[in-house]
């Protein structure tokens, strides 16, 4: 089943209450000028979204001389007065949340969130907004984990609370570049508001007031910064959310666990799915190793020292390609063997080359004839090259290349070989196959692939046998019960479909 969002976590000041988040400004501003020194406006919001003790730290590492921590402690003593004095008047609940909230909880999502201040302090906060409607169904202040914004800990308490396992079924929402990056450093999906925020840091009035043109230049940098920051969304106002939500679910679902049966793409284990999320230089002395490696094991995997391995980043026909155009020169005569769709592309490829070429054609339901080269051979002895699909995907034929290629060599032809779906993947003592093609009879393919997908399977879909058929792929990171998981959805499908 697809992951759905389970929790929104909400930051406080500038993102639900208090617009453009003025409170904490005038308490750092009489904070500092208490030990002597003026700081702007500007400076005062900085650090905004740390805990507040790390907020006024913060502001005095900007500063051009050295503060003792007995200033900061102070500056900090005189921060939570001032706060106190005059945190109620800037409890005001901001455009939408209300009625977002509620549309939310509708869609059984939890209403979390994280801050800044400290819990004494969110007790007046939280108590004002409740009598605005506004009261989310848990709150953790910095003072009640090991450590405050950036790191995780106040979201991941929100997760225990909700009884949530997985981040990214949770958003967390906020105002400021350290909210963003509380949000990636817990795994949430991050989303950035710029109007009313402490970035933006205008009044509701200030705002409105403002030309569109420079409020635009206004947003653009806000914008920016949570960009930069890591932001997954950047809206503008909490009304937006909704919509916000709906995307991410739509992700999620395309991101379900599935099982691909196909001859690829692949169900890849955790492991490669993580080593891809890194990105590395190709010039790199370490991806050169990287790749150096992953070379000598392909190699050593099917041959031996004497050949070398070659990787190509494109698709399978992008491989085929530029085999048939780098080993087939223009006084080479090739000829293909086709039994299936893979090998027909083969020859669009040699005619678009402008390649010399003859072939054989046979039925793609049964694997290469090896007598009926032999006699082509015989007779077309200008032949220079034999061109075949080893595992034919089209139906899951398997070619006879050990047969193919010692015949081929004893006339002292050059042998190519396209082995796309079946490299390392069939031992010759289990010929174990990779892919295997089934008549549809009268199944509704649509409905059958629909019914499969729901549950968790992606079989190939597409039919390129002449009669109506459908294919299952069996490589990657699938096992038996995966397999028997699959032949119990089809039965069900069957009897729910077949049987008056």
């Amino acid at each position: 089943m697809a992951s759905t969002i389970k929790a929104v976590i909400f930051d406080w000041a500038g993102t639900t209450v208090d617009y453009g988040c003025f409170a904490p400004v005038k308490g750092f501003v009489e904070g500092f000028k208490s030990i002597g020194i003026e700081i702007t406006d500007e400076m005062a919001r900085k650090p905004m979204g740390l805990s507040k003790i790390d907020h006024t730290r913060a502001i005095a590492a900007m500063l051009p001389g050295p503060i003792s921590e007995e200033q900061i402690m102070k500056a900090y003593g005189v921060f939570e007065e001032t706060l106190f004095a005059n945190i109620e008047q800037h409890c005001d609940i901001k455009d939408h949340v209300v009625e977002t909230v509620a549309a939310l909880r509708e869609m059984g999502i939890k209403i979390g969130s994280t801050t800044g201040y400290t819990s004494a302090m969110m007790e007046r906060v939280m108590a004002k907004a409740a009598e605005q409607g506004y009261s989310p169904d848990f709150c953790v202040s910095p003072n009640q984990t090991a450590k405050g914004r950036p790191f995780p800990y106040m979201i991941w308490n929100n997760l225990i609370q909700f009884g949530i396992s997985d981040p990214r079924e949770a958003i967390k929402i906020g105002d400021t570049a350290t909210d963003i990056e509380e949000g990636k450093n817990a795994n949430c999906w991050s989303v950035g508001v710029i109007m009313g925020s402490s970035e933006l840091g205008l009044t509701r009035e200030e705002a409105a007031a403002l030309p569109d043109d420079e409020l635009q230049e206004y947003r653009a940098v806000v914008w920016a910064l949570y960009y930069k920051a890591g932001a997954d969304y950047i809206i503008d106002d909490i009304d937006e959310l909704l919509g916000v939500v709906a995307d991410i679910n739509r992700h999620l679902g395309q991101n379900a666990y599935r099982k691909l049966l196909t001859p690829g793409p692949l169900t890849t284990r955790h492991s490669v799915k993580h080593a891809m999320l890194t990105d590395h230089c190709t010039w790199d002395d370490e991806y050169k190793e990287i790749t150096t490696s992953v070379m000598n094991d392909i190699t050593h995997i099917s041959a031996n020292d004497e050949y070398a391995t070659v990787l190509l980043q494109g698709s399978g026909s992008y491989a085929v390609e530029a085999m048939i155009n780098c080993f087939c020169g223009k006084n080479d005569k090739v000829l293909f063997l086709v039994n299936g769709e893979y090998g027909k592309r083969m020859l669009a490829i040699a005619d678009n080359s402008l390649r010399d070429y003859v072939h054989l054609t046979f039925d793609m339901l049964r694997p290469i004839d090896v007598a009926a080269l032999d006699k082509k051979l015989k007779d077309e002895k200008d032949i220079s090259i034999v061109a075949f699909v080893h595992c034919e995907t089209t139906t899951g034929v398997l070619n006879p290349l050990e047969d193919i290629a010692k015949l081929s060599k004893s006339y002292g032809k050059r042998v190519l070989v396209d082995a796309m779906s079946s490299f390392a993947a069939v031992a010759p003592e289990h010929q174990s196959y990779i892919i295997t093609t089934f008549e549809l009879g009268v199944f509704d393919f649509a409905k059958f692939y629909g019914v499969l997908k729901e549950k968790g399977f992606i079989i190939y879909p597409r039919k390129l046998t002449s009669i109506p058929t459908f294919r299952l792929g069996n490589i990657g990171d699938v096992y038996p019960s995966d397999m028997a998981g699959l032949v119990k959805t089809i039965g069900e499908y069957m009897r729910n479909h077949l049987n008056p």
